[in-house]
């Protein structure tokens, strides 16, 4: 039964490596929560597929960093104290505060979060721990010999179809890419 499963956990992963290189990532506000939300699933189907994860000991460094980057994310959206984020950056307070006067008619804030923009860094941080379950989903699925040739054979396709499509613009010295202008010099 591990078997299926982990090719199946491949599947989001092999999706991920052919859209996410693309031009401007391919990837819109929607997809990307569908594609993080597949690296989830998939990394759930790892772990029910391999519990024993042991094995996969190379994955432990950047799996801890990618965790890491995404609670240094989360401890950015929480209230401090204004002493506190004024220690790690003077300015940030009175920013803070100036930002939450004027949307709060003239009541300032007073515990700043370390993030100016809350909701931006929340998505970063899921989008840190998707990659930390791409990589454990990765890890687990690369004991498959068919998840392995999926993920060469999808590196492959999309690392041809990028030196043909950019080839194909740099000759017709193309100005968009897919409708899109792109600044040039």
């Amino acid at each position: 039964m591990a078997k299926p499963l982990l090719v199946i956990a491949a599947v989001p992963l092999v999706l991920l490596l052919v859209l996410a290189p693309l031009p401007f990532g391919s990837v819109t506000e929607g997809w990307a929560a569908i594609l993080a939300g597949g690296t989830f699933v998939a990394a759930a189907l790892a772990v029910m597929a391999v519990p024993d994860l042991r094995r996969s000991r190379a994955l432990l460094v950047p799996l801890v960093a990618s965790v890491a980057m995404a609670l240094l994310g989360l401890l950015q959206i929480l209230a401090w104290p204004a002493g506190a984020v004024e220690l790690l950056s003077p300015e940030h307070v009175g920013l803070f505060s100036g930002a939450a006067a004027l949307a709060n008619g003239g009541n300032a804030a007073v515990r700043p979060s370390l993030s100016l923009a809350r909701e931006a860094t929340l998505v970063t941080a899921l989008y840190w721990v998707a990659v930390a379950g791409a990589l454990l989903a990765a890890g687990a699925a690369a004991a498959d010999r068919r998840a392995r040739r999926a993920f060469g054979g999808a590196i492959v396709a999309t690392a041809l179809f990028e030196v043909l499509f950019g080839a194909q613009h740099w000759f017709a010295q193309a100005t968009t890419i897919w409708g899109i202008d792109v600044p040039s010099d």
